[in-house]
């Protein structure tokens, strides 16, 4: 499959949110602790980063990789549908493995069921199905088999060259001539967030530079001085999240080669400010009933939701998962059939008053213990007849392994690891 750069690996991505309350003034005043966080917050993260297990599979899966190798020399583009499920609005939707980027927009058929690709990610893309969701699971179970008219993406257009797909953008896209005059200003008025690389192995530092579009790659844009040697573009995507036509500048910058790091900057008064730091690069933005919009941001496994109030025009982390476990597992690969479909939390039930927690699948001694009650969502397992051990997500068990400057909001960082299967709730 042909890559643009930004098909390559993602890094890490770390954030949090907390409070303290007071009791009246008529007694002396006591700290109470922070409301817990609702179940459905967190589960935003775990989603994600299930999503992202599904994708690993779809490129390590080797039902998968058989069936993708045996269309090879057929006209036309094909996928394997993953999994079926039901989109937004009472539409159906697929998930399908490709052997070949497709493009947004870009038709086909599923069976008889017509589709149309609606985003594309670095080895899975999900379709439009004019169909019904029992329709398109019928057709799972007789036959995977996705076929598309047409050419795929070329070389600098893996993922739809960084613009959110209007499904993706929750109602708050703009558009490109709009995202390019942004730039242009704020390349003009002083520049935009660079990374510039230092020699000999010296700490890279953060400056802000002119920049100029990258020929073919709509929404790259390198400095204006050195724009050949640059590794990585700078990448922007533009919303109006306050309903009101001025554009939010999402600037993905490259401060590795696999970790990226996101700046968000609006225009107020003349003046470019920026309004969050966050890691990741943006995959999602959704409109809330209350007005707000919620931001996902993505890298390899690591996934953030973070929440704009058109009130205060800032962005607040809503939850934060950092996969710190090794998610092939000791088996040496991930099969789709292991990877759990969207459920609820389970509870830790084994051991005497504490379960182990593993870094690893293949583990032998645990990196913790983690207490008898604990909430956790299963991801994958090794094993499904209740042996081996299961992948899970949980919120930090110790907020001093939190990023320094962030433990206060720990409890919304959720972080991933291994427990024995037979220690888990029915």
């Amino acid at each position: 499959m042909a890559k643009s750069a930004s098909g390559r690996v993602r890094g890490w991505a770390l954030g949090l949110v907390g409070g303290v309350g007071i009791i009246g003034a008529a007694i002396p005043a006591v700290a109470k602790s922070p409301d817990p966080i609702p179940e459905a917050e967190l589960t935003r993260c775990v989603e994600s980063a299930r999503m992202r297990l599904w994708e690993m599979a779809a490129s390590n899966e080797a039902g998968v990789s058989n069936e993708l190798t045996a269309v090879i020399g057929q006209a036309g583009l094909f996928g394997v549908a993953l999994d079926a499920r039901a989109g937004a609005g009472g539409t159906t939707e697929i998930v399908f493995a490709f052997n070949q980027a497709p493009r947004v927009g870009q038709a086909g058929t599923f069976g008889e069921l017509p589709v149309t690709v609606t985003s594309v990610r670095r080895s899975h893309a999900t379709a439009k199905v004019t169909g019904t969701l029992d329709q398109a699971r019928a057709q799972r179970t007789k036959d995977r088999t996705v076929k598309l008219v047409g050419d795929g993406a070329g070389e600098n257009e893996t993922l739809s060259s960084w613009t959110l797909p209007a499904a993706y953008a929750g109602g708050t896209a703009v558009s490109q001539g709009v995202v390019n005059t942004a730039v242009e200003a704020m390349s003009a008025a002083g520049g935009l967030p660079w990374i510039a690389w230092a020699d000999q192995g010296g700490k890279p530092r953060k400056k802000r530079v002119k920049v100029q579009a990258v020929e073919g790659e709509q929404g790259g844009w390198v400095p204006l001085e050195g724009g050949d040697s640059a590794m990585h573009p700078l990448w922007v995507i533009g919303l109006d999240l306050e309903k009101t036509g001025n554009a939010y500048l999402f600037i993905a910058m490259n401060d590795s080669p696999v970790s990226d790091t996101t700046e968000v900057w609006r225009l107020e008064k003349s003046s470019w400010k920026k309004v969050a730091t966050v890691s990741g690069n943006l995959s999602q933005a959704t409109r809330e009933a209350d007005g707000s919009v919620s931001l996902k941001f993505e890298n390899y496994l690591d996934t953030s939701v973070w929440r704009f109030d058109p009130g205060t025009r800032k962005i607040t982390l809503g939850c934060s998962l950092d996969d710190s476990g090794e998610t092939t597992g000791g088996d040496g690969t991930l099969n789709w059939s292991a990877v759990f479909a969207p459920e609820g939390a389970r509870k830790l039930e084994g051991g005497a008053d504490t379960v182990p927690l593993f870094m690893a699948a293949d583990a032998s001694e645990p990196d913790t213990q983690l207490a008898r009650g604990t909430a956790v969502w299963r991801l994958r397992s090794t094993k499904t007849n209740g042996g081996g051990k299961t992948y899970v997500a949980l919120v930090s068990p110790d907020p001093k392994k939190v990023a320094k400057g962030l433990r206060s909001e720990a409890a919304r960082v959720l972080m991933t690891g291994w427990v024995p299967t037979k220690d888990l709730e029915r």
